[in-house]
């Protein structure tokens, strides 16, 4: 009797685990549409088989793009499964978009989902691709611009002026910001990348704080520029529109606290940013000036300015960084000083070390000697006279030449009277110093080497030491003369 009781109990359990079973087809999909481009276009998602109690969702919509494919819209911000099992999507320029249809069988155990890949190509020549939009964008920039900072800022304001920020979150391709008019930030790190690729600027993605921005380098140097903060949606253009523009590594951490530098895109320059190159950081720089220029006429070499703003703490903090550069690099001076300020912005207040430097003491600029023109040439000194055999030299009784010491007699009464000439004949309101009087010795002493001094003012020192030293010579040759008698 027992073994019967146990003999029922086991075949009515294998009952109960086979009784739920249900035969069941396959699940079957299948997608419906008439794609057209600038209208919204229906997807009829159809299943068939399973239980027939269906769950519909659209998981993602991607586009295949030059480095791959990329989701169109977020995925995270799709509706998730529904009753219906219809989906618009509109599509606003030409290329291959693939969309991922999903369909949940809720009356099947376990619960069953399946998958099909629709890929919807469009080529509608009223809606060129995106790459044929960034083409067209970038042959205007390269007609416009000369450099890296002014093709990097132009391609910049143009995504501030046609891109809104997506307060939807949903547009996250290049194709948001390029076509749409709208996107997050990926759309805007995604298309600006893609137009500076195309003008040859390199570039490279920056995170933090949950946020992508881009990398760019600039005549040689790298630069951190977020434009989705750039774009502040004014109907018109301000300061604001620049802040993250060319920012360093150190005042994109003002922004986002979260940023650490990447090795290949070390920003370290100012030079290149947009306030400082466009002189807008001057509307903060130059009420300070006058302070500056006090502290500097009192030879101050240490001093603080505190700063009064009603900036946000993060426009505050870039904008005075940037106003310490630009002070930084200005040329200072006093009366009798050059100075050279170091700058540097903390708790709200500008610090300054200056370092004067004498104006006597500064490098003298060194010209080049000019050639004299005609009129400022010398004039060729006149040689004074040699004796002549003359009548008036000649001895009277016999023809003989004259000795050394008439000769030397008649060269220092020649001297003489030119140099009370000259005295006499000029003011001293009107005697001018020339800058170079050529004077040559063969005057004094013929058939002797030139010389030549470059100072008027040594002229009668030396003639008064040529006199002396022939007066001596004619006393030696007078002395020897009575001796011999």
């Amino acid at each position: 009797m027992t073994k019967k009781y146990i003999f029922f109990g086991i075949l009515l359990y294998i009952c109960s685990l086979i009784s739920p079973i249900k035969a069941t087809s396959e699940l079957q999909l299948s997608v419906s549409y008439d794609a057209i481009c600038g209208e919204p276009t229906t997807f009829t998602l159809n299943a068939s088989g399973g239980s027939g109690n269906y769950m519909y969702y659209l998981g993602n919509v991607t586009r295949d793009g030059e480095d791959g494919a990329y989701f169109v819209v977020d995925p995270s911000q799709l509706p998730g499964y529904q009753q219906s099992n219809t989906f618009q999507f509109t599509f606003c320029a030409s290329g291959l978009y693939t969309l991922h249809f999903y369909v949940m069988d809720k009356g099947s155990q376990p619960i069953q989902t399946k998958r099909t890949i629709v890929k919807v190509k469009i080529n509608d020549p009223a809606y060129p691709s995106i790459e044929t939009i960034a083409d067209q964008i970038a042959a205007q920039c390269r007609a416009n611009c000369q450099d890296d900072y002014e093709r990097a800022l132009w391609l910049h304001d143009w995504l501030v002026d046609h891109c809104h920020y997506d307060y939807d979150y949903l547009y996250c391709g290049a194709e948001g910001a390029l076509v749409r008019g709208k996107g997050t930030c990926e759309s805007y790190h995604r298309a600006y990348t893609m137009l500076l690729n195309r003008v040859g600027i390199a570039n490279g993605r920056m995170e933090g704080n949950g946020h992508v921005w881009t990398a760019v380098r600039m005549n040689g140097q790298w630069y951190q520029v977020d434009v989705t903060w750039d774009d502040n949606d004014y109907s018109y253009r301000t300061y604001e529109n620049y802040i993250y523009f060319g920012l360093t590594d150190d005042l994109m951490k003002f922004a986002h606290s979260q940023h650490m530098p990447h090795s290949g895109y070390v920003s370290h320059s100012f030079k290149d940013n947009a306030l400082i190159r466009s002189g807008r950081i001057h509307q903060w720089s130059d009420p300070i000036e006058a302070t500056i220029q006090q502290q500097l006429n009192a030879h101050q070499s240490q001093f603080s300015i505190p700063i009064s703003s009603s900036l946000p703490p993060s426009y505050q903090s870039i904008i005075y960084n940037l106003v310490a550069y630009q002070l930084t690099t200005q040329s200072w001076s006093t009366k009798d000083n050059t100075v050279t300020l170091q700058v540097n912005y903390t708790d709200q207040q500008l610090h300054f070390l200056a370092t004067f430097t004498p104006v006597s003491l500064s490098k003298p600029e060194i010209s080049q000697p000019s050639t004299p023109t005609p009129e400022d040439k010398p004039s060729k000194p006149e040689v004074l006279p040699q004796p002549e055999p003359d009548n008036e030299l000649k001895p009277s009784v016999t023809p003989s030449t004259p000795s050394k010491t008439e000769v030397g007699n008649t060269q220092i009464e020649t001297i003489i009277s030119r140099l009370e000439e000259n005295t006499t004949n000029e003011s001293p309101e009107s005697v001018t110093t020339p800058t170079h009087i050529s004077y040559t010795a063969t005057t004094l002493y013929p058939n002797q080497a030139s010389y030549e001094t470059t100072s008027s003012s040594t002229i009668p020192y030396i003639l008064i030491l040529l006199i002396i030293s022939l007066l001596i010579k004619y006393g030696i040759q007078m002395y020897t003369k009575r001796k011999k008698t």
